[in-house]
């Protein structure tokens, strides 16, 4: 698969592992959105993931849950950025499509108290907003977001933005049955 697992080890001073993975889903995604997966309700069944749709106005709601329904997802909607979290903590959703300016508790730092609440679930973070320029990228890495999907988007980008999220959700499962090695596993060379 194109993958590949490092092992360097010094007796005595301990050892150093390493994988790297290789997902064929992220060689089909292209620039810009464009992808060649299927944009229709298939998508979701291959790539199944719980989705929280969090926006202050009712028509991106409305448009935001349109698209996902094309897609094949059922979202759940919170109007603001308590309701995001009252509706991660209760629901653990995988993908969190947040809006970044909402009256109240905003995007940002909704997105800080999700992040300082979770423990072992971490739900991939993404920025829904026209605000995109670098220096706004970066306040939404720093808060905890994983990625920006900028407004408007097509629904290709959605597409490469949940397939994206899936393959990190899928990534993440692998990771957490590995079992981890102690030094008294290791047989040095």
């Amino acid at each position: 698969m194109g993958s590949r697992i490092e092992v360097e080890s010094q007796p005595g001073q301990g050892s150093c592992l390493s994988f790297t993975l290789r997902w064929p889903l992220a060689d089909r995604v292209g620039d810009a959105g464009k992808t060649d997966l299927p944009l229709d309700e298939s998508f979701a069944r291959h790539r199944p993931l719980r989705i929280l749709l969090v926006d202050d106005n009712q028509v991106n709601q409305l448009v935001g849950l349109q698209m996902l329904q094309r897609l094949g997802y059922a979202a759940m909607v919170a109007a603001d950025g308590q309701a995001a979290i009252e509706a991660q903590a209760a629901r653990r959703p995988d993908v969190v499509l947040m809006d970044v300016q909402m009256p109240g508790l905003d995007g940002i730092e909704a997105t800080r108290r999700i992040r300082m609440g979770l423990a072992q679930v971490r739900p991939r973070i993404f920025a829904v907003t026209a605000n995109a320029t670098d220096g706004d990228r970066r306040k939404y890495l720093e808060a905890g977001m994983d990625g920006h999907l900028s407004k408007p988007f097509s629904l290709g980008e959605l597409a490469a933005l949940l397939a994206a999220a899936f393959d990190a959700k899928a990534a993440s499962a692998i990771l957490a049955s590995t079992q981890v090695l102690g030094l008294d596993d290791l047989v040095a060379p």
